[in-house]
């Protein structure tokens, strides 16, 4: 049986080349920060199981990324004539530093209807090949030892490799920071007896808009939400 630190080395050099095929590897800072992160990896391994914080590089085989998402919104609203091309520059000018920012600003030049539509078609349920509905990624990273996942994505691909690949999950072994149950579940480790491998939408899912954490008036409501940044904070603590 190979070592924690053997096992953990063997995850991420499979999961460092699956984010290459997709070119989360070249954003700056992403090859530093994982080569920090393996050796912390093993050894909490050796003593416990960790929970795992996942970004949107895991689910960039199907999913896009922010600027390309913008992009993309952007040359859609031009060619329908609903903005000019220097109002589409204008959002990803503001992207480049304020995230949330262009998002607020995007829903103003578009309408709440509009971007929530968009985003959702963005995000919903996809496959590659009509049958897995979950990244390579997704996949290796379910197959980890972690007892829990925490996602700032939106998409559902967490959720269909722990479905798939975790014969001991169930469906609805996830939640939002609307869920206030669950939230207290993960704040007092109550959810870890009664689910395998729960998954935390901490930014909310694709198709619950009230649970998103995108614009700055949602990031505004959602930090400060007491019980919410108290998982967040726990987390970040012991996870």
């Amino acid at each position: 049986m190979p070592t924690p630190s053997h096992w953990v080395q063997e995850k991420v050099e499979v999961i460092t080349r699956l984010m290459s095929e997709t070119g989360i590897m070249s954003v700056a800072g992403n090859a530093f920060a994982l080569s920090m992160l393996v050796g912390s990896l093993s050894n909490e391994l050796h003593h416990r199981r960790p929970i795992a914080f996942v970004g949107a590089g895991a689910s960039a085989e199907l999913y896009p990324l922010w600027q390309p998402l913008l992009w993309e919104l952007g040359k859609t609203a031009v060619e329908q004539g609903i903005i000019a091309d220097d109002i589409r520059q204008e959002w990803m000018d503001i992207a480049q530093n304020d995230p949330p920012g262009a998002a607020k600003r995007i829903i103003a030049d578009l309408g709440e209807a509009a971007f929530r539509s968009f985003i959702a078609s963005q995000f919903c349920r996809k496959s590659a090949d009509g049958e897995r509905y979950f990244t390579r990624a997704h996949a290796e990273i379910i197959l980890t030892s972690y007892k829990a996942f925490v996602t700032t994505n939106y998409d559902p691909g967490l959720l269909e490799a722990r479905m798939r690949l975790r014969k001991n999950s169930s469906a609805t072994g996830y939640c939002t920071r609307l869920n206030r149950d669950k939230l207290t579940g993960w704040l007092d480790g109550s959810l870890f007896d009664n689910d395998d491998c729960p998954v935390f939408y901490a930014h909310g899912i694709w198709d619950d808009c009230r649970s998103w954490v995108l614009d700055t008036d949602q990031y505004d409501e959602a930090y400060s939400d007491r019980i919410y940044t108290r998982v967040l904070e726990k987390l970040w603590r012991s996870g």
